[in-house]
């Protein structure tokens, strides 16, 4: 019998020049306890920083004053290799 299986999907995106290890760890456990407490089994709960952001995300931060490309470096579109996905 299978399945179906619901996935969502969040960025976070923040000012800081360094993250402290075990960063994402926090938000991650609040959203699993929140979709718990809502009666819904979590499969699976995997996140991290570095993701890359769509041209919708890009629209956005550009319409809120945000230069991309500029003056604002986005942590993981340098730091790791192509075939890394979180």
């Amino acid at each position: 019998m299978s399945k179906k299986l619901q996935v969502w999907t969040c960025k976070i995106v923040i000012e800081a020049d360094e993250l402290p290890n075990g960063f994402n760890y926090p938000p991650r456990m609040a959203a699993e306890k929140a979709i718990a407490s809502a009666g819904f089994n979590v499969l699976m709960n995997s996140s991290g920083w570095g993701g890359s952001l769509d041209e919708l995300d890009v629209m956005y931060l550009q319409s809120n004053g945000y230069k991309i490309g500029s003056d604002v470096y986005i942590a993981g579109l340098v730091d790791i290799s192509e075939d890394v996905r979180h």
